[in-house]
C-alpha cells in the first residue's frame, strides 16, 4: 500500500516513457487487490505506446487484472499480443511471464495438460534469466498442477518443497507463505490434518503480516475446509464468512464463487437448504460468467446435491451428467469420482437402480484407482526416504567397525590378531545387514498387502492369494468347500465426516474392522475393499451357512456402539451382499471368481436400497449365460435367486 501510494505521488509530474513505466508498475501493485484500478493504470500505460520490454511488462500484468475480474478472454488477448512483443525482442524475463500467465489460463479452463506444458516452458526461461524468484513461481505452479488438478501428490509436494527451499534461501517472505499454503493443502488432501493445519497457520500468519488481501482469503478458505474435515462445522463456516468478506472487498470473482459454493455446501450438509440454495445459484452463475470449467463442475455437482435434497432427481441428475462430462474432458479425476458419486445417488433418487449400479460401479473404480495410485507413491516415498536413512546408517557402521578394529591393532600389535578381528567384525556386521534387509524385506512385503489405515489386508492380497483358494474349491468338489465372498458396506458413513470429522471417520473404520474381525472366523480373510466397504472371503465353507454368517455381521454392527472421538458414541448399521463360487456348482468352471464377485457386488448394492440388509444371490439354473446377462435381467427372469434378511422390502425394491 505505501509503495502504490508513494507511485501516485509521483505520476502526476511525470509523461512520456517515465510516466508509462510508474503505470506499469502500479498496474503491476494492484492487480490482485484492486484489480479494476490496475486495469485503469494498465491500458493508460498502453495508450502511451511505451518502449517493447514496458509494453510486455504492462500487458502481462494488465492481463492478470483482467483474470482477477474473471475476464480471461481479455486477458488472454492481452497477454498474447504481449507474448508475440517479447519474442520478437527475445525478451526472456517478459515471455517467461507471458507463458506463465497462460498456463494459469488454460488452468482455469480446465486444460491441465496445455497448463503444465506452458508452465514448463515458462520455467525453462526463468532459468535463463537466472531470476531465483520466478523460477520458485515456476515451481509452484507446476506443484499446483500436479497436486490440486491431477491429483498426484507425490509431484506435487515435489516441486513445492523445491519452490520453499528457494524462497527461504532469498528471504521471500511472501512466497515462503504462498509455498506453505500449498503444502497445507496437498497434507490436507493426504488427509495429515494436523500438519496441514500448522503449514496454513504460518502461511496465514505471514499473509496478515503482508497484507495481501486475496492471499488471506485463499488461506482462510483453506483453513476452513481443516476445520471442516476436523468435525469443527462452526469454525469452518468463521474461517469461509471471512474468506468471502475479503473476496467480495477486492472483487475476486473466481474466489468469491469458491467461497459461495464452500459456504453453501456447508448450509446444505446441516441440511439448512433455504440458506444454501442462494449461495450455490449464486455460485454457478459467477462460475459460468467467469468461464472457470473446474469452478463450474465442482458448482454443478453442489447443485446436484441440493436438488436432490428439494426432491428434484431429473435436475439432480441433469447437473451431475453435465459435470461428469466436464470432468472427463479435463481429466480431473477427483471431480470425475465426485460426479459418478452425485450421478448414482440421483438416479437413484430417480429409482433408475440399473443406471445407478452402472455409476456407482464407476465411482468406486474412480475412488479405488485413486487411493491405489496414492498409496503406491507413499510407500515409494517412504521407501526411498528409508533406503537414504539406512545407507547412511550402514556407512556408520562400517566407519565404527573400522574405527574399533584400528584400537584392536594399536593395542595388540599383533597383525594376524587383527586381521582375524577384522574378519570377525566385518562377518558380524555382513550377519546383521543380511539379516535386517531380510526382515525389512520381510516387513516391505507385509506392508505391500497391509491397508495402512486398519491393519486388514488389502486388494493386492486378495489377487496374490485367490488363485489357490479357488484352485482348492475346484479340486474339492464337496459339501463344505466353497468360497463365499460376502462385501459389507458402512451405511451413511459420510455422515461419520461430515458431523464429526475425517479423523474420527478414520477412527470409525478401524474400530469397524476389529469388530469385523472378530465376528470371522479365523480362517477367514477380512480385506479392506475401498473407502468404507470391506470384504469378508469366507474359504472353504458351505454356501448355506452364508446367511448365518451374514446374518452374524449385520446384528453385530447393529449393536455396536462405536467409540471414536470425545463425543457420544455412534451407532451405524452395514448392509451386506454376498455369493459363493463356485456360482453353478454343476459347472463349477463357468463363472472367474472375479464375476462371481461381481454378483455379491450387485447383491450389496440391492442390500443399500433398503440398508441394514443382507442379499444374497445363487444360481438357480445351470446358467449358460450367466457371464452375458446383467444381474437384474437374471433375476427377472428367475435364472438367480435373491435371498434377504428383508424379504419384503427388498422384493420391493427389485
Amino acid at each position: 500500500a505505501a509503495d502504490v501510494a508513494d507511485l501516485e505521488r509521483r505520476l502526476p509530474r511525470l509523461q512520456g516513457s517515465e510516466r508509462a513505466r510508474v503505470l506499469a508498475d502500479l498496474t503491476d501493485a494492484c492487480k490482485s487487490d484492486n484489480a479494476k484500478k490496475a486495469v485503469a493504470y494498465g491500458e493508460e500505460a498502453l495508450a502511451l505506446h511505451p518502449d517493447p520490454a514496458t509494453e510486455v511488462r504492462t500487458r502481462n500484468e494488465l492481463g492478470w487484472a483482467y483474470m482477477t475480474l474473471g475476464d480471461n478472454d481479455r486477458a488472454e488477448k492481452t497477454i498474447e499480443a504481449g507474448r508475440a512483443i517479447a519474442e520478437a525482442n527475445h525478451d526472456e524475463a517478459g515471455l517467461a511471464r507471458a507463458l506463465n500467465n497462460l498456463g494459469v489460463i488454460a488452468r482455469a479452463r480446465g486444460n491441465f495438460a496445455r497448463a503444465v506444458e506452458l508452465f514448463n516452458a515458462s520455467l525453462e526461461h526463468y532459468r535463463r534469466t537466472a531470476d531465483r524468484k520466478a523460477i520458485a513461481m515456476g515451481y509452484n505452479n507446476l506443484g499446483f498442477v500436479y497436486g490440486t488438478d491431477l491429483s498426484d501428490y507425490e509431484a506435487g509436494i515435489r516441486y513445492h518443497l523445491e519452490a520453499l527451499r528457494v524462497r527461504e534461501a532469498m528471504g521471500d517472505r511472501e512466497g515462503v507463505a504462498l509455498s506453505l499454503n500449498n503444502i497445507g493443502i496437498i497434507y490436507s488432501r493426504l488427509g495429515d490434518y494436523d500438519r496441514a493445519f500448522a503449514n496454513l497457520l504460518r502461511a496465514l500468519e505471514l499473509r496478515r503480516q503482508i497484507g495481501a488481501k486475496n492471499r488471506i482469503a485463499a488461506t482462510l478458505s483453506n483453513l476452513g475446509e481443516i476445520e471442516l474435515s476436523r468435525g469443527q462445522t462452526q469454525r469452518a463456516m468463521t474461517y469461509h464468512q471471512e474468506a468471502l468478506a475479503l473476496r467480495r472487498d477486492i472483487g475476486e470473482k473466481s474466489g468469491i464463487a469458491v467461497s459461495l459454493r464452500t459456504l453453501g455446501d456447508l448450509h446444505l450438509a446441516l441440511d439448512e437448504v433455504d440458506q444454501a440454495a442462494p449461495l450455490l445459484e449464486e455460485g454457478l452463475a459467477l462460475a459460468t460468467a467467469i468461464g472457470d470449467k473446474g469452478l463450474r463442475a465442482r458448482a454443478l455437482l453442489s447443485m446436484s446435491a441440493l436438488e436432490r435434497k428439494r426432491g428434484h432427481a431429473s435436475a439432480a441428475r441433469r447437473d451431475a451428467e453435465e459435470a461428469l462430462a466436464m470432468s472427463t474432458t479435463m481429466k480431473a479425476r477427483d471431480v470425475t469420482r465426485r460426479a459418478y458419486e452425485e450421478l448414482s445417488a440421483s438416479y437413484e433418487a430417480e429409482k433408475n437402480y440399473g443406471a445407478a449400479l452402472d455409476a456407482f460401479r464407476k465411482m468406486k473404480q474412480e475412488n479405488d484407482e485413486l487411493l491405489a495410485e496414492g498409496r503406491q507413491k507413499q510407500i515409494a516415498s517412504l521407501e526411498v526416504r528409508y533406503q537414504k536413512e539406512r545407507r547412511e546408517r550402514e556407512i556408520e557402521a562400517l566407519r565404527h567397525a573400522d574405527a574399533t578394529t584400528k584400537l584392536q591393532l594399536a593395542q595388540r600389535r599383533f597383525e594376524r590378531n587383527a586381521a582375524v578381528a577384522l574378519i570377525v567384525v566385518v562377518m558380524v556386521i555382513g550377519f546383521l545387514l543380511v539379516r535386517r534387509r531380510s526382515e525389512i524385506a520381510r516387513i516391505n512385503a507385509e506392508l505391500s498387502v497391509t491397508d495402512a489405515l486398519t491393519g486388514l489386508k488389502n486388494r493386492r492380497y486378495l489377487t496374490q492369494t485367490i488363485e489357490a483358494d479357488v484352485a482348492v474349491a475346484l479340486r474339492r468338489q464337496t459339501e463344505g468347500n466353497d468360497l463365499v465372498f460376502l462385501l459389507v458396506d458402512v451405511d451413511h458413513f459420510k455422515s461419520v465426516n461430515d458431523q464429526r470429522g475425517h479423523a474420527a471417520g478414520d477412527r470409525f473404520l478401524q474400530e469397524f474392522a476389529r469388530v469385523l474381525r472378530q465376528t470371522s472366523r479365523s480362517s477367514d480373510v477380512v480385506v479392506r475393499w475401498g473407502g468404507e466397504e470391506f470384504l469378508v472371503i469366507a474359504r472353504f465353507t458351505d454356501r448355506v451357512g452364508a446367511v448365518h454368517h451374514a446374518e452374524a455381521i449385520r446384528k453385530t454392527i447393529e449393536e455396536t456402539s462405536f467409540t471414536v472421538d470425545g463425543g457420544p458414541p455412534l451407532q451405524r448399521t452395514c448392509s451386506i451382499g454376498f455369493a459363493a463360487f463356485p456360482f453353478v456348482p454343476s459347472a463349477p468352471t463357468l463363472l472367474t471368481w472375479s464375476q462371481v464377485l461381481r454378483f455379491a457386488d450387485d447383491a450389496l448394492y440391492i442390500a443399500k436400497r433398503t440398508r441394514n440388509t443382507w442379499v444374497g444371490l445363487r444360481a438357480a439354473t445351470n446358467g449358460e449365460s450367466f457371464a452375458e446377462r446383467d444381474t437384474e435381467t437374471l433375476i427377472a427372469a428367475g435364472a438367480v435367486i435373491v435371498e434377504s434378511s428383508e424379504r419384503g422390502a427388498v422384493a420391493a425394491a427389485l
